[in-house]
């Protein structure tokens, strides 16, 4: 009996005991194997996750100094670049209490004075038709423009500023179809070879200007400006100028600003280093080789041109005759005034440069040599200004003169001096400057008027 109960007891101790994995309390050598198999994936997935946090701690340690330094070299860079473009410039008002509006030349991009006549000749547009054909800032919109141009060059009397049109003859038949698109210009006056002939004896004159023709056919995109020099004999006075030829070549790209030389020569900058390109809206900010920066052109029967400067220069502009074989030139960003003198091959041997406290467009050189340049305090905000009639942009002039004996052109021989500013309200956004007696005359490219101010005469000698 004892026998059986034993026996009994002990089957239900092995029934309470044992599960389908072994004996309860009791570790199987699977059972020990599969949990040592659980600890260490843990402790790997530990191990695993920590090295991950550890990783991404040292990687995100490495981007946010990769970035901080990025960022300190992107500023450094683009620094001197904001500055010059006036992003927060605030411009005081400056000698602008004389300042009165030519009501009637809109648009003038360019101006020349003759002051033997008192005479000043404009490249003259509309302003409502701007905002829809300027090459130079990368405004092509022919469709929004007339079948026929009606820009025109002014003659302004600066004693009685009355002015007219000047009649263009001779036209060929691409200008008599599209007319004009004017940019800029300039005028040889022919020398008097004879001396019996009075003061007041008529004076001949070769008229230059850059012309931004709209392409015949606009259907090929994109659409860009198939620019030319046109030129035109005139007498100083008359009010009719006739056509004698075009001036077309494979290193006159984006033709800006021009300089006449003589009867049948001229010197144009290229603003941009080409007509179409991706990088071409990009180009005015960076330091690239803009080839052919400044072409020399000649033709009589024939026209040949060259590439008469080929440097490292953001946006070539403004150019205009310095005294002798001289040359200034300068460019709209990373703005400088260089000096030139002429070669007798006619290429360009740079004598000196300044850095300019401002972008800049056109130029003017007084009978003292000054040379006076029309700024933009605030670049990045121009071409708004021409897009929107409503906005209106600010305008300085400044002045650069020899402060020494010396006739090297260097920071340490010139000084550089603003002689005018203006916060917007009398002018908008002038391109262009040029001195008679002792007033200012400023023209703007998308400007409703040219403006005319009077300063201090000391200032404009």
């Amino acid at each position: 009996m004892e026998s059986v109960a034993s026996a009994t007891a002990a089957q239900a101790m092995r029934t309470i005991c044992w599960s389908p994995n072994g004996p309860v309390g009791v570790k199987t050598e699977a059972q020990s194997d599969r949990k040592g198999l659980s600890t260490q994936r843990t402790s790997r997935k530990r191990h695993s996750k920590l090295g991950l946090e550890f990783f991404l701690k040292k990687m995100g340690r490495l981007v946010w100094i990769l970035s901080t330094l990025t960022i300190a070299w992107l500023g450094a860079k683009w620094k001197p670049i904001l500055e010059e473009a006036g992003i927060f410039r605030k411009v005081a008002n400056f000698n602008n209490q004389k300042c009165s509006a030519i009501e009637g030349l809109e648009a003038c991009e360019d101006i020349f004075i003759d002051h033997s006549s008192s005479l000043a000749y404009l490249a003259c547009s509309h302003r409502h038709l701007r905002p829809h054909w300027i090459p130079a800032l990368d405004i092509f919109e022919p469709e929004k423009l007339p079948s026929r141009s009606d820009d025109y060059i002014a003659i302004l009397d600066l004693k009685t500023l009355q002015h007219h049109r000047l009649e263009l003859e001779n036209l060929p038949d691409r200008i008599l179809k599209k007319g004009i698109h004017l940019h800029s210009l300039d005028l040889f006056i022919h020398p008097q070879t004879n001396p019996e002939l009075s003061d007041d004896a008529p004076r001949k004159a070769t008229l230059y200007f850059v012309n931004h023709q709209v392409p015949l056919s606009t259907l090929t995109l994109p659409v860009v400006a198939d620019s030319v020099v046109e030129v035109f004999d005139t007498v100083i006075g008359d009010l009719k100028a006739t056509y004698r030829t075009t001036v077309t070549d494979g290193l006159i790209i984006t033709p800006n600003n021009l300089i006449a030389l003589s009867e049948s020569s001229f010197y144009v900058t290229n603003d941009h280093s080409s007509k179409n390109h991706w990088k071409r809206k990009f180009q005015p900010f960076i330091k690239e080789s803009a080839h052919n920066s400044i072409v020399y052109c000649e033709f009589n029967d024939q026209s040949r041109c060259i590439g008469a400067l080929i440097a490292d220069y953001s946006f070539p502009n403004g150019i205009v005759k310095g005294p002798g074989s001289s040359i200034y030139m300068a460019n709209t960003v990373h703005a400088h005034l260089r000096s030139f003198e002429i070669r007798p091959n006619h290429t360009l041997k740079l004598i000196g440069e300044v850095k300019l406290p401002r972008a800049v467009d056109n130029l003017y050189v007084s009978h003292s040599g000054s040379v006076f340049l029309a700024s933009i305090p605030k670049l990045l905000t121009f071409k708004d200004m021409c897009l929107n009639p409503k906005t209106s942009i600010p305008s300085e002039v400044w002045k650069v003169f020899n402060k020494t004996e010396k006739s090297s052109f260097s920071a340490e021989t010139v000084k550089i001096e603003k002689i005018f500013g203006d916060d917007g309200q009398k002018v908008n956004g002038a391109t262009g400057v040029a001195v008679w007696g002792s007033k200012l005359l400023l023209t703007g490219i998308c400007s409703f008027s040219v403006t005319i101010c009077e300063v201090e005469k000391e200032l404009l000698i």
